[in-house]
This record gives structure tokens, sequence and C-alpha cells, in this order.
């Protein structure tokens, strides 16, 4: 059970890289928000009239392989529509969006997902609190994530469908301070949401008990709606000569279950204490940034419990540039430091499945726009050097006005042995497309 797979890469995520599609789902990025704070103070917000919207979309996507853990051939198939409305009442701001979903892969293959539901009270000019459905995140990585632990969707990002999906909301209050020593972001999350994780409904995935890559469903203990399974999270940032510095603070439940109950046989969500800090700002004509963290499991305490993750401290670099007009290159470096790994090597059931002790992963991204850059064609990959496996995403895109839009891509996967973070969805390789039509 210390192999904390998802902990690792997608850890970090499609928040701040200036060209990556994830950058308009940054919800706590400070230079958006100070945005919204001077749009406050135009007085035609007292005389907003409501803005409306939706889009239908369709997606699609078959796996590349035979796959022997899970008895059918589609990765993907969807029908999405979604409705959206916000507007401001004076200095207030409230917005909602609805997702309806017709999924012929889910357990439940009529759904109804509230993706947004918030109101932005502006209490003066440096401060705001956002009460309500809302996504939460911070950070400095390309789809990863050692400082952002709100919850995701793994399963959207492994099937192909938009990057925003990615980020779950969760219910919360967050509250926005702006002032001379820094600017103070506090979120605080009442309820428990979690991640979609891989579970075996729409993907395998390696299980040690079983020792194979199997679609048997995770067994969980869902937490209790109490005050002490609440989250909080903390951001300080402060921008000085064009270099934005920040520290960072979390404490609340793992969003994955990555821990084991022995006595129910069930998978846990382990409580854990964040802390970490980040740098970012232009270099030698591109934008660099550095971030640290340290996970604290709260349940482990001498790294030998084979149930709990050990500590581990994650460190991030990663340089993004324009080489040619419309065509950027980016690229990171991730290293990840189990801590007690001695005592955890002693205390595992099969050493030969512990993750290294500084395990580490770079990526590539690659994206090249074209045609008034209506045209997109992007590569994003992930490499490991230490368990030799990778994961693959290329994709093209193609915006034919203000209603159509057009997608085709992959998630391929790979790798030396099966019980690795890639290797083990080497069979949920999977081409995708998506069609979405906005009214």
């Amino acid at each position: 059970m210390k192999r904390t797979y998802w902990a690792l890469l997608l850890s970090s995520l499609l928040s701040v890289s200036s060209t990556a599609i994830a950058q308009d789902v940054s919800g706590l990025n400070t230079t958006d928000i100070e945005k919204e704070l001077e749009e406050w103070n135009d007085d035609d917000t007292s005389k907003s009239n409501w803005n409306m919207g939706a889009f239908i979309e369709a997606d699609y996507g078959v796996f590349t392989h035979n796959h022997t853990a899970n008895n059918r051939d589609k990765s993907l198939a969807e029908i999405r529509s979604e409705i959206f409305a916000n507007r401001y009442f004076g200095s207030h701001f409230l917005s909602a969006k609805l997702d309806l979903i017709a999924d012929d892969i889910d357990d439940h293959s009529l759904q109804a997902d509230l993706k947004e539901l918030f109101v932005d009270f502006k209490l003066n000019d440096k401060m705001s609190v956002r009460l309500g459905q809302q996504v939460l995140t911070w950070g400095t990585g390309d789809y990863i994530f050692i400082n952002d632990l709100f919850s995701k969707d793994w399963q959207s990002m492994l099937s192909g469908r938009d990057d925003s999906y990615l980020k779950k909301s969760d219910p919360a209050v967050k509250f926005n301070w702006f002032n001379d020593f820094a600017n103070i972001n506090l979120a605080w999350i009442p309820v428990f949401n979690g991640d979609e994780y891989i579970s075996g409904e729409r993907f395998s995935y390696y299980n040690p008990m079983l020792g194979k890559v199997t679609n048997q469903r995770v067994k969980t203990e869902n937490p209790k709606n109490t005050l002490s399974n609440s989250a909080l999270a903390l951001r300080l940032s402060k921008r000085f000569n064009g270099v934005e510095y920040a520290l960072y603070g979390y404490h609340g439940l793992y969003s994955q279950p990555i821990a084991f109950n022995p006595v129910t046989g069930k998978n846990k969500f382990p409580k854990i204490n964040a802390f970490g800090a980040s740098v970012r700002g232009t270099l030698a004509g591109g934008i660099a940034n550095a971030e640290i963290s340290h996970w604290n499991f709260l349940e482990e305490k001498a790294g030998d419990n084979p149930f709990i993750p050990n500590d581990q401290i994650n460190f991030l670099v990663g340089y993004e540039h324009e080489l040619v007009q419309n065509v950027t290159l980016s690229g990171q470096y991730l290293v990840q430091k189990m801590q007690n790994y001695e005592k955890a090597k002693q205390s595992a059931f099969n050493p030969d499945l512990l993750i290294d002790k500084w395990h580490q992963t770079l990526t590539l991204r690659l994206n090249w726009q074209a045609m008034q850059q209506k045209l997109n064609m992007s590569l994003f990959a992930f490499y490991s050097p230490d368990e030799k496996d990778f994961y693959i995403k290329p994709k093209i895109s193609y915006r034919q006005n203000d209603h159509w839009f057009y997608e085709i891509g992959a998630n391929l996967f790979g790798g030396k042995n099966k019980h690795t973070q890639w290797g083990q969805f080497k069979e949920n390789s999977n081409i995708y497309a998506r069609l979405k039509y906005n009214f």
C-alpha cells in the first residue's frame, strides 16, 4: 500500500502554465482575483444583466488494446449538456453551472452534476468571500499537483474529456484578502468530497492484494461528514520585481483512498498535513517555476506501517519557452523522496512493489497553434526514469466558429512492469473524439 500512484504525478496540475488549457480553470489565480475586484469597482456592475449560455457535446472513445480486465471496447461514450448563468447584483456576483450527462459506461447512466453554484461577496476594495460549490486550485505545476490537494477527476483525464473537468468543484468558503504585506487566500471545505479516482468502474488498475491488473471495484470507507473531516487550506503570495512567491498549507483528508484498514478490508482516506512554497517568474525569455512541498500523513509515525503512506518531500522545477511564434515548448522535473524508506522496505509485504526512494517524473509539453489560433496541436508526455513507464497525451482540436468545436486525441500508456504508475494502465490506452456545439 506504500505506492501512492496518483499522489505524485497527479499532484500539481493544469494550473498555471501560461499556454496550457489548464490555466483557464485556475480558480485561485491571484491575478484573476485582482481583476475581478477591479471589475467590481465598475459602476456598471449595478446594472448588470444575466449572462446565460449552454453547450451540448458528444464524446466517444475506444481502447487500443484487447482489454482482458474489462469486457468492453469503449473507454468513453457520453452526451453532455451544460447550462450556465451568472450576473452581478450590485458589487456581488452569482454564478451557476449545471451539467446533464447521458453516460453509456458509468454505473449511473443518467446524471446531473452541479459544477458550480457560488456567490462572491465583495467586503471592500481588498477583500472578498466566495460561498458555495466552486473549483479550488493553486500551485505552479502543469498536470502535477504537490501543493494543490483539492478534489480532482482522474477518470476525466484518462478518458479524454476536456481539461476543465480534471478539477472537481468542492462545497467551500473561500476568503481573499489583498494587502501590501501579502495576498491571502483561505479556503475551508466543510464536507469531504474526494477524487474521482481509478476504481475499476471505467479503467482497470493494478491490485497489489491480487497481484494483477483488475477491474475489481475498490472498496472504501466513506468518511463521515464531521468537522474533524473538513479541510482547511491557506495560500500566502507576494509579487516582487515581477516574481511571484507563495507559501501553502493544507490540513484535511487526502483526496484518494491510498491507505488501507486491515480490519475492514477496505481502503481509506488518510489524514494529511501539507506545507510548501513556490516561486515563478521570467527567465531567459521564458517562464520558470519551482515548487516544494512536504506531505505528513498523520497516522504514520515511524514509517513502518505498510497500510499508511510514508511522509514524503516533493520538489518540482519547470520551464516554458516560445520557440517560434505560436510554438511553445515546456518541461518539468519532479522528484519525490519517501521518508523512512528503509523501515518501509522492511515492513512491506512485497518490497519489489515499493516505489523508489527518489521517485522521478519528467514531463514535456509541445503546443502549436495555427489558422488564427483556431487549430491547436499539442503533445503532453510523462516519463519516469526509475520506473521506466510513460503516459502520452497527443491531441488536435479545431474551433470552426463560435459554435462548433472538434477534437481528436489519445491517452497512451506503457511501461516495463505492470505494477508501476503508468505501466498498470497499458490496457487502458485509448483514442477518442469530441464534438461540441455552443449555443
